[in-house]
C-alpha cells in the first residue's frame, strides 16, 4: 500500500489536452493562409477535407451549408482570422484544463454556465466548432479513474485491517483511526468518500456512478440486464466483484 500511495501521491488524475492543443496549432497552419501579420483567412479545401473527416457537419445534415457558406468570398473574411483562431483554441482549451480539475458532480451543477461558457467560445468559428472533442465525455473518463484509484486504495486498507484486526472495519472512518489511511478517497460522483457497508461476513464499496443518485449498491447494467461498470442506470460496485 506505501508502494502505491508513492505512486499516486502527485497524481490528480486530470486528464491534459496539451496534445489536443498542439494538433490544433499545427492545423491552425494548415487551414489558414499566411500574410504578414498573421492576419490569413480560412483555406477551403483543407478545410474541407478536415470537415469530412470530422464527420460532424455531414451526420447533422448540415455540412452542404457550411461549405456553401465557406465558399462565399464574404464568408471566409468575416470568419475570425488566423491569429483570432489561435487565441480561440487557448482560452478554449485552459478552460477545458479548468474544467478537468472539477469532479463530475461539480460539473453537473455547472452545467448550464459550462454550456454558456462553451458556446461564446466556439460561437461564430466554425473551424473550432469542427475540431472542438467531446471535451465532457473525456474529462468523465478521467473522473472514473480518479474513483477507481481511490476505490483500489481503499480495498487495500480494508484487506490490511481485516487481516491484522481479524474482521472488517464497522466503517471506513477506523481505517483513519487505525492509521491504514490517511484521508478518504473522494467519489468523483458524489464529492462524498466512496459507500461502504459492512455485511455479515464481507463489505460492500460502491461509488454512486454517472446518475450522482445512491441506489443502495445495485449495480448499473447494460441493455442485456449484464452488469457494467459506470452505466448511468445503477452504482459503480467495487467489492464485491460483481459477475
Amino acid at each position: 500500500q506505501r508502494n502505491f500511495e508513492q505512486i499516486i501521491a502527485d497524481e490528480n488524475f486530470a486528464i491534459s489536452f496539451k496534445v489536443e492543443k498542439l494538433c490544433m496549432y499545427d492545423e491552425i497552419q494548415r487551414c489558414f493562409t499566411s500574410d504578414r501579420i498573421g492576419k490569413g483567412h480560412l483555406y477551403l479545401p483543407r478545410f474541407r477535407k478536415i470537415s469530412d473527416m470530422a464527420g460532424s457537419y455531414e451526420e447533422a445534415g448540415v455540412e452542404p451549408f457550411i461549405l456553401d457558406l465557406l465558399a462565399s468570398a464574404p464568408f471566409l473574411f468575416t470568419h475570425p482570422n488566423k491569429k483570432e483562431t489561435l487565441n480561440s483554441v487557448n482560452e478554449l482549451y485552459d478552460y477545458y484544463e479548468e474544467l478537468s480539475l472539477k469532479t463530475a458532480v461539480q460539473r453537473s451543477a455547472e452545467s448550464d454556465a459550462i454550456d454558456n461558457k462553451l458556446e461564446e467560445l466556439l460561437s461564430g468559428n466554425i473551424f473550432l466548432g469542427a475540431l472542438t472533442p467531446a471535451v465532457r465525455v473525456v474529462i468523465k473518463i478521467s473522473n472514473r479513474l480518479t474513483t477507481d484509484v481511490g476505490a483500489a486504495l481503499t480495498m487495500i486498507a480494508i484487506f490490511r485491517y481485516k487481516r491484522d484486526a481479524g474482521r472488517y472495519p464497522q466503517n471506513l472512518n477506523q481505517l483513519i483511526t487505525a492509521g491504514y489511511l490517511k484521508q478518504l478517497p473522494i467519489d468523483s460522483f458524489s464529492n462524498k468518500p466512496l459507500v461502504y457497508k459492512k455485511t455479515e461476513d464481507n463489505f460492500i464499496l460502491y461509488s454512486v456512478g454517472p446518475n450522482y443518485i445512491d441506489d443502495g449498491g445495485v449495480s448499473g447494467k447494460d441493455s442485456k440486464g449484464r452488469v457494467r461498470q459506470w452505466r448511468d442506470n445503477g452504482d459503480t460496485v467495487f467489492w464485491p466483484v460483481p459477475e
